[in-house]
């Protein structure tokens, strides 16, 4: 009777031993795969929050190059000569030099008018010098009176402004382009080194496509 009550107490144990370790085994082996699915989820989670930031930023970067491509340009010009106001005045892209002499208050009756194109687009840090009747001056004179930084473009013998060496005054007789947006050039190309094509040029704080459209026929690099 003993001796039977020993085997079974004995059995008893074994199985208690045995159920004991298969549970704490499978509480281990659950502990590992909750760790496990854990950091696969914080790995997900963050990925994830990459993902997004990463989105964000190039949205956040194409509305900032819509809405500067999309704000109005403003050209800042200087108009002497015989109109009844010389002074300087900042019209809208697309005005015209009758835009300007308007402005001014209108020509002066001794003004030849003829000697000028009113119908042609003005460009920023323009100079519109308006002749009066008999005056005697050189067409070509005048010509770089009007067109002052188109001409000294012509000069450079293929027209193109170098966007690597040109001066802040150079770089604003581009269509588009003033004071501020010339020093961010200057600066880029300070901060990054020499442009390696005209495209670059897109990278350079409010320089968008639209302005690029404007100017990519009359810049160049070497």
């Amino acid at each position: 009777m003993n001796k039977k009550l020993l085997l079974y107490t004995s059995i008893i144990i074994v199985f208690t031993v045995c159920g004991t370790l298969y549970v704490n085994n499978l509480i281990k082996e659950e502990d590992i795969m909750t760790n496990e699915i854990q950091m696969l989820e914080s790995n997900i989670e963050e990925e994830s929050e990459n993902s997004f930031q990463a989105i964000s930023d190039n949205i956040e970067a194409e509305e900032v190059k819509i809405e500067e491509e999309s704000k109005p340009m403003f050209y800042t010009v200087y108009i002497c000569g015989a109109v009844k106001n010389p002074d300087v005045y900042t019209l809208s892209e697309g005005s015209r030099i009758n835009d300007v002499l308007n402005m001014a208050g209108g020509a002066l009756e001794e003004a030849d008018l003829n000697q000028l194109n009113l119908a042609e687009k003005i460009y920023d840090s323009q100079k519109i010098y308006v002749p009066k009747k008999g005056e005697q001056i050189d067409k070509s004179s005048l010509k770089v009176e009007n067109r002052e930084g188109k001409a000294s473009n012509e000069e450079s013998g293929d027209g193109l402004i170098n966007i690597n060496t040109a001066s802040a005054e150079q770089l604003q007789t581009l269509p588009g382009i003033g004071a501020v947006i010339a020093q961010n050039i200057i600066e880029y190309r300070e901060s990054h080194g020499a442009f390696s094509s005209i495209e670059e040029i897109q990278n350079v704080s409010r320089i968008g496509q639209k302005t690029f459209q404007k100017i990519k026929d009359k810049i160049i690099v070497r």
